[in-house]
């Protein structure tokens, strides 16, 4: 008896046991089922929501605004002296005197490297892709490799450097100091610098240069313009030769100057806060009056006839050399110490202080189209189903179909000058144009092709007896 007792607590006991052990086991599959509902509900909501988000994204208006746009700052630890543009890679390099900084397309850093030379100046050379760095105010050019930036070579130049830059067109370095210009090439697979020529100057360290720039052509007319406070002295560097100097261009120092090469125009800022444009007779071409203060900097604008500057008043301005306009302004948090452009690139960077900007150009439209004659007349289409265009008629018989949103001339119609135009009416539909001469002929055109293709000529004849 006390055996069947025994086995019966004993079956009672493993019974209890499985039915214990079968609810652990049924709640942890209940509770990895509420986990794995939990986690598809996340997932299955997380696909819904990108799924909205991406669909809100795709028919969404996006917002294109002309002009100048902020794109990033860089910030360094110490004064910027000098910022250079790797046009080959689209990078940017920046000195303070301690250190050397290359910064991507996009603004992110890409290296530091501290130097073996003190230098707080660097230019880069395109043609043989590399830099060279000085300290101002020195006697030593350094060539560094583009990689690392190892020094491979140094030379010395007749005196101190007062000022320095890369000649594109020649391939060679040009180096300024007191009673000196001197040109350095690259030679040995560029792995040296070796001096080519060198200007004497009766320009010493009482009347130094403040700021150069060089005309853009590879011809051996090509002219090197230094100022000096409130003049130009304009040098001849293939045949080393001085020959001008332009007194007392204007009221104050000059403080900005570059070149502008389609039109050959030299451009000057001052200390007043004016800009001038002077052609190469030296006649006054046009006066920019927007700045109040000192304008630091001066550089070609990469779109159209322009040029970019930027003053002690806080402002970066766009000036447009074909309408004499202030075409664009953007108000900034410090004045700029200096600016660079690449006219193959809508970029550009500033730098003032300890901090590098780099803007972008948005080129949408144009604040001034060009016609070429007088215009006597403008007419807006108004069909509901095509874009708006604007019929210009001028004085010279032509006339110009223009968008009115960028400004872009689409095509023009060239008629005999002497007939005269009375009106027009542009079928956008069609893309046909009726236009009504002086003398009474009406003239059908195709505005599909530039220029306009005349598909038919009625003749005015006049009616008998009249």
């Amino acid at each position: 008896m006390e055996k069947i007792a025994k086995c019966d607590q004993e079956s009672t006991h493993s019974s209890s046991k499985e039915s214990e052990i079968e609810f652990l086991i049924t709640r942890k599959r209940n509770e990895v089922i509420r986990k794995a509902g939990y986690h598809w509900s996340l997932l299955r909501n997380s696909v819904r929501n990108t799924v909205s988000a991406v669909s809100e994204t795709d028919v969404r208006d996006v917002e294109i605004v002309h002009g100048i746009h902020h794109v990033r700052k860089m910030n360094h630890p110490y004064t910027i002296e000098k910022v250079a543009m790797i046009n080959k890679r689209r990078e940017y390099i920046s000195t303070d005197g301690r250190t050397l900084r290359i910064f991507l397309e996009d603004g992110r850093k890409k290296t530091n490297i501290i130097p073996e030379e003190t230098m707080d100046r660097v230019l880069y050379s395109s043609l043989t892709d590399q830099f060279v760095g000085w300290l101002h105010q020195s006697d030593e050019l350094f060539l560094m490799e583009l990689e690392n930036l190892e020094i491979i070579s140094q030379v010395r130049t007749p005196g101190k450097i007062c000022l320095c830059t890369y000649n594109c067109n020649t391939g060679e370095v040009l180096a300024v100091g007191p009673h000196f210009i001197t040109t350095i090439a690259f030679r040995y697979g560029a792995r040296h610098l070796i001096p080519n020529k060198t200007i004497k100057t009766d320009y010493g360290e009482d009347n130094m240069f403040q700021y150069m720039v060089l005309e853009d052509t590879a011809s051996h007319s090509q002219r090197l313009y230094l100022t000096l406070h409130n003049s130009v002295v304009v040098y001849n560097l293939h045949h080393g030769q001085l020959l001008t100097q332009r007194k007392d261009l204007h009221v104050r120092p000059i403080t900005a100057i570059t070149f502008f090469n389609p039109l050959k125009y030299l451009i000057t800022g001052a200390l007043d806060g004016t800009i001038k444009v002077w052609d190469d007779k030296w006649h006054i071409v046009m006066v920019f009056v927007g700045h109040s203060e000192k304008v630091n900097a001066l550089a070609i604008y990469p779109n159209g006839p322009a040029i970019i500057s930027a003053s002690t008043d806080h402002t970066i301005r766009v000036w447009h050399l074909e309408t004499c306009d202030e075409v664009d302004r953007v108000a900034i948090s410090e004045p700029v110490d200096g600016l660079g452009t690449d006219l193959q690139y809508n970029m550009f960077y500033t730098f003032s202080g300890k901090k590098i900007d780099l803007w972008q150009l948005q080129h949408v439209f144009n604040i001034h189209t060009s016609i070429g004659h007088r215009v006597t007349s403008i007419k807006l289409t108004t069909h509901p189903f095509c874009p708006v265009r604007a019929v210009v008629i001028c004085s010279d018989s032509s006339i110009r179909i223009v968008s009115p949103c960028n400004g872009n001339v689409l095509t023009s119609l060239i008629m005999e000058q002497f007939a005269g135009v009375v009106d027009a009416a542009y079928a956008i539909n069609e893309e046909i144009l009726f236009t009504v001469m002086g003398n009474g002929d009406i003239v059908k055109s195709d505005t599909s092709i530039n220029p306009c293709q005349i598909l038919r000529r009625w003749k005015f004849s006049k009616p008998e007896g009249g």
